[in-house]
């Protein structure tokens, strides 16, 4: 309200070109359209960087999370298939199609990471606190946030909508090709075929004309408790391309079965002919964050939910999932808000405190998601409203944190920190007392002893620099791990929460595999949190000049570098 409308013309600043090659209006009218035009192009120009600070960290983050999501397919399923001679291009275009569904969890996600880095920079360089001496309210610099989140959003509900169901339908096709592929040309004369799960099929020779087998053993041993062997004279598959089925077809054979428990109990049934329907997704399954009901569109979930009802069986699940595909591209606006809640703050702590609360807030948020579905399973919520319970609350918190700031704002951090500092000035002495004295004057008296080449090598300690260069790196690397692994976590929630909310799984079972799965999932993350880390250390090192300053002192870059080597040595133990 006090910013460059009120300046008068004299006082403009005279570095600006405008200025230099514009001579304002002399009638008041003219002066303050004048004026007002100059303060919207400065406005604009506001929202222009705005989006240029948060739209790297957010396409940044995006490829992160999706290659996170992804990783397991590379690790499992594409090895898988391209160890048995499916073609690369295949397995690229099966990635593809999972794509989609992976986006629809991490173009939220990364739009919160984007923001609370992007915005977190501001607190960081005090441009925030520029902007505020300006005159530019809270309120008005949510403007370029908002229109992101609407972007974000319309992308999510496009992902959800039709993206999802049509990469589900094309993987479906490609995975049918590779098993009537493999099922018409793999089983060969006196190999034992067990590409097909619990399947193990064996035929002793095949017909002059190459259609079907001689003399085919079977074993199925999809009910372990129930083993069955089939001895038929021929055997063949049949492939219907339209029903997208696939059939063992047995001829004139005998059905051998007995149970684990009790091995005399033992049949035998004899067939003219038998037909065995074997599933293309149980033969190569699909691995991804989402299954069931949720690669169904909004016009076959509304036609289940009329067989069900006809049925009078519960339709909790297909109405949760037609609210999530607007409840979840609704939580880009909700996460949008919390960004700029925690984002726009004066601290200059402001990055690094506000990407924790970024990922909280991502924990939190799945969190009361999966409670709101369980509540809507026991009949304590509507269906209908469980999806949208969480973007309810965060959103009305969100709501609050702004009003809050833009109100008035860091009167509780400055009194969390006064706290702190008197907490500090207590601990420090302590902390002095206990030293041991002459401590260094040994350590180099030792060194003397052994010779002058080992007392300089016992005298190598951590310096300032040292101290400084690894402050900066563990905490990027500490973040950088956390994010990861709880993207891990959350895809992993997601994954399991059907069988948690269908009661085939309680909340501490599910709580035991995470914690036993943790392992793996830090394997993976420790090499790339590791390469995040040295990345963004050296590039603030690098964007400051601090690089520059260090050679100029004499410090070589091997010699600047130390601590990310030993902190890459510890992370490789």
């Amino acid at each position: 309200q006090h910013g460059l409308a009120m300046v008068p013309a004299r006082s403009a600043p005279p570095w600006s070109a405008a200025t230099r090659s514009r001579t304002p209006p002399s009638h008041p009218f003219a002066l303050r359209l004048w004026y007002r035009w100059r303060k919207s192009f400065m406005l604009r120009l506001i929202d222009r960087y705005i989006i240029r600070s948060v739209l790297p960290p957010f396409l940044m983050s995006l490829l992160v999370f999706t290659f996170i999501l992804e990783l397991p397919f590379l690790i499992g399923l594409a090895e898988k298939l391209i160890s048995k001679g499916v073609a690369s291009e295949t397995v690229l275009r099966l990635m593809v199609t999972l794509v989609p569904q992976a986006l629809a969890v991490t173009i939220p996600m990364a739009l919160l990471v984007g923001l609370l880095v992007g915005l977190g920079r501001f607190s960081g360089d005090r441009e925030w606190v520029a902007l505020q001496s300006c005159g530019v309210s809270l309120f008005r610099v949510l403007r370029p946030v908002l229109v992101m989140a609407a972007v974000s959003g319309a992308a999510t509900l496009y992902v959800m909508i039709w993206a999802v169901p049509d990469a589900n339908q094309t993987y479906r096709e490609i995975t049918y090709r590779i098993v009537a592929q493999r099922a018409e040309g793999e089983v060969k004369a006196r190999v034992f075929f067990e590409d097909f799960p619990n399947r193990v099929i064996y035929v002793r020779d095949t017909p002059a004309d190459g259609v079907g087998w001689l003399d085919v053993f079977l074993a199925d041993t999809t009910h372990p408790e129930n083993p069955v062997v089939y001895l038929a004279n021929r055997g063949r598959m049949l492939l219907d391309r339209e029903a997208r089925t696939v059939e063992l077809v047995l001829e004139e054979g005998t059905q051998h079965t007995t149970k684990a428990d009790a091995p005399i109990d033992y049949s035998v049934a004899r067939f003219k002919q038998l037909v065995l329907s074997l599933d293309p997704e149980t033969v190569f399954p699909r691995t991804g964050p989402q299954k069931g009901d949720r690669e169904m569109t909004i016009a076959e979930l509304e036609a289940l939910i009329v067989d069900l009802k006809k049925q009078k069986i519960s339709t909790h699940n297909a109405e949760m999932e037609i609210q999530k595909k607007f409840s979840i591209p609704a939580a880009c606006l909700v996460f949008a808000l919390l960004g700029a809640a925690f984002g726009f703050t004066n601290r200059r702590d402001g990055r690094l405190a506000s990407f924790a609360q970024g990922l909280t807030v991502i924990f939190v948020y799945y969190v009361i998601l999966g409670n709101s579905q369980s509540l809507a399973k026991g009949s304590w919520v509507p269906a209908w409203l469980a999806t949208w319970i969480p973007d309810i609350v965060l959103g009305g918190l969100g709501i609050s944190l702004l009003i809050v700031r833009g109100i008035g704002s860091d009167r509780w951090h400055g009194v969390w920190a006064s706290r702190l500092a008197r907490l500090r000035g207590r601990v420090q002495p302590l902390v002095g007392w206990m030293r041991l004295p002459g401590h260094d004057r040994s350590i180099i008296r030792r060194g003397r002893a052994v010779g002058s080449r080992w007392a300089r090598v016992l005298q190598m300690r951590a310096n300032i620099l040292d101290r400084y260069i690894g402050q900066m790196y563990l905490k990027v690397f500490a973040l950088t791990f956390v994010g990861l692994l709880g993207i891990f976590q959350i895809s992993t929630f997601i994954d399991l929460s059907d069988k948690l909310f269908k009661g085939t799984a309680t909340g501490g079972m599910l709580m035991e595999y995470m914690w036993y799965a943790t392992p793996q999932y830090t394997y993976y993350c420790i090499p790339l949190s590791v390469l995040i880390g040295g990345l963004v250390t050296v590039g603030l090192l690098t964007r400051n000049s601090e690089l520059i300053v260090m050679r100029a002192c004499g410090i070589s870059l091997y010699r600047s570098m130390a601590p990310l080597v030993l902190f890459a040595l510890v992370a490789s133990g």
